[in-house]
């Protein structure tokens, strides 16, 4: 399996597999600067490929990387830490065909874990994850605030309008904890060796308890009464708080 996006270099890369001998159908070769058209576009794009081929996909096929510049060079850049993973090698262009079929069963001896990454990617991929789901909480708390327009003094008219500016903002994300709660849910495993068992159910039960709250914000927002307008401020103050603690968790970590 050839990952190339010039055409030509594919074809020639083609030729080049089917002048040698071993079975290379179990294996693939890959551009370090491939791009699927769906990550950021880099120079570098065909690392990042692979990490989520692995780390999400549970793909461990063999993998040979190449590229015009040095392994020294690339090594120092980011997610460069994939070619330290088992059956992951590096080959410069251009190269000799004996160079590439050293390389081809080397990969395919190589023993893989479960999830085929080292050590140092599968920690650099669970902080990813873990910033992303800090700046969701993060934006998640934001949104709830939106509620506290509803604090304002005014005249009627000037409460209700800012209750149905409230109610239009809020009910554009019903699912706002919700989907918080099942993104959690999918990289628990990844995380599990950068957060405590003690931290990882505490962030899971103010998600919880969120998530419950939110569903009751919007039943209160659905009808303007002078009582919904003090319960709903209640509400997102108990949101606020419970979101601000999971954050506080995640502050434990550098991410």
């Amino acid at each position: 399996m050839i990952y190339e996006n010039s055409e030509i270099l594919k074809v020639a890369l083609t030729k080049t597999l089917s002048s040698i001998k071993q079975t290379t159908n179990n294996i693939i070769l890959i551009n370090i600067s491939y791009y699927d058209g769906k990550s950021n576009d880099s120079l570098y794009s065909g690392l990042k490929y692979i990490i989520h081929l692995r780390s999400e996909q549970k793909e461990i096929t063999p993998v040979i990387f190449y590229g015009f510049e040095s392994l020294e060079r690339i090594m120092k850049k980011s997610n460069a830490s994939i070619l330290n993973s088992p059956a992951i090698e590096y080959i410069q262009m251009p190269f000799k065909i004996d160079e590439l079929s050293e390389k081809l069963l080397k990969v395919a001896a190589d023993d893989i874990n479960s999830d085929g990454l080292d050590k140092q990617t599968k920690q650099k991929n669970a902080i990813e994850k873990l910033r992303i789901f800090k700046h969701d909480i993060i934006n998640a708390v934001n949104t709830v605030k939106i509620v506290y327009k509803l604090r304002r003094n005014g005249s009627i008219d000037t409460r209700k309008e800012n209750w149905a500016s409230v109610k239009k903002s809020i009910f554009m994300d019903k699912d706002l904890i919700r989907k918080n709660i099942v993104y959690f849910e999918a990289i628990e495993g990844h995380i599990i060796e950068l957060l405590t068992e003690k931290a990882i159910t505490g962030i899971k039960g103010n998600l919880s308890c969120s998530d419950d709250k939110y569903k009751t914000l919007l039943k209160h927002l659905a009808r303007y009464s002078e009582r919904n307008n003090e319960v709903v401020v209640y509400d997102a103050d108990d949101i606020i708080s419970l979101l601000n603690e999971s954050v506080k968790i995640l502050e434990t970590v550098k991410v």
